[in-house]
């Protein structure tokens, strides 16, 4: 009886328990279905967002602008180097004496009749070198050389102020005397390159815009904003031929004529060709944004 009693206990409380657990892997089956199916679903959803919102990453472009400025001469520099001799074993203190009163004489010349003051001069090259005979395989002082070099800086707008320096410098030509002019170098100055700058920064400018929309164009992409530009100093180069010394010539010249024949080559009016100018040229770095 007892056993009986314990079945009939045990079938009622096992027949509940049954329809829990039944009932509980239905839901975990159906909860484990989800999961599998979810992330598929959200997988779609985020596929149709990004075809909707679609755009190319922003990419940078990096352009160098070229600008370049042609600009008339407005100084030139006129180079005149004066050689004294005195021969002589002890003779150096007199050639360097002889040298300072000949640039002395010229640079009070330069300023009388060409109105050039000493703040137009600038010594480069002061020298003093004895003069050596070779004899009998030795080397023998038999005096010495003083030469001074002077820069002359001097405005291009009369153009005929060089060829008169050339001939001034020939007049001091004497004996133990030469005077050399080494040609003249004309160039544009600060002054007048800052005046052009705005003109080149925007001719450069504008270099670097074009090519910087050709190539976004180009690449399909529009052209954004500047990220980043970098500067670099105006670059000089001259574009003319130097003009031909005429110091020999002018020298030449001088020594076979007279103070008259000096008056009427002075008459003349001689120009200094300028040529066409220098050429100014700059270079900006620039780095774009592509959208």
């Amino acid at each position: 009886r007892r056993r009986q009693t314990f079945s009939k206990g045990l079938m009622r409380c096992s027949a509940p328990n049954f329809f829990f657990s039944a009932a509980a892997a239905i839901l975990f089956a159906a909860l484990l279905a989800t999961s599998f199916l979810t992330p598929t679903a959200a997988a779609a959803d985020t596929d149709v967002m990004s075809s909707d919102s679609a755009s190319p990453t922003p990419g940078v472009l990096y352009i160098q602008g070229e600008g370049s400025l042609t600009v008339a001469y407005d100084k030139a520099k006129v180079r005149v180097s004066i050689t004294c001799k005195s021969m002589g074993i002890n003779t150096a203190s007199l050639a360097q004496a002889s040298n300072s009163e000949t640039v002395s004489a010229f640079m009070t010349a330069l300023a009388d009749e060409l109105n050039i003051g000493k703040q137009q001069l600038k010594t480069e090259h002061m020298n003093l070198n004895p003069l050596r005979e070779y004899k009998d395989r030795k080397s023998y002082v038999i005096g010495y050389q003083a030469s001074i070099t002077l820069c002359i800086d001097v405005s291009t707008e009369d153009k005929t102020l060089v060829p008169q320096i050339h001939a001034l410098a020939s007049r001091f030509e004497a004996d133990q005397v030469e005077v050399n002019v080494q040609g003249a170098q004309a160039y544009v100055s600060e002054a007048k390159q800052k005046d052009n700058f705005v003109e080149l920064f925007e001719r450069t400018m504008e270099d670097a815009r074009f090519k910087a929309e050709l190539y976004a164009r180009g690449a399909g992409r529009a052209l954004g904003k500047v990220l980043v530009m970098s500067d670099r100093p105006i670059q000089v180069q001259n574009i003319s031929p130097q003009p031909r010394p005429m110091a020999k010539a002018m020298r030449m010249s001088a020594r076979g004529a007279g103070d008259a024949e000096m008056a009427s080559v002075a008459h003349m009016e001689m120009e200094m060709p300028l040529g066409e100018g220098q050429k100014l040229s700059k270079v900006i770095h620039l780095q774009y944004e592509l959208l």
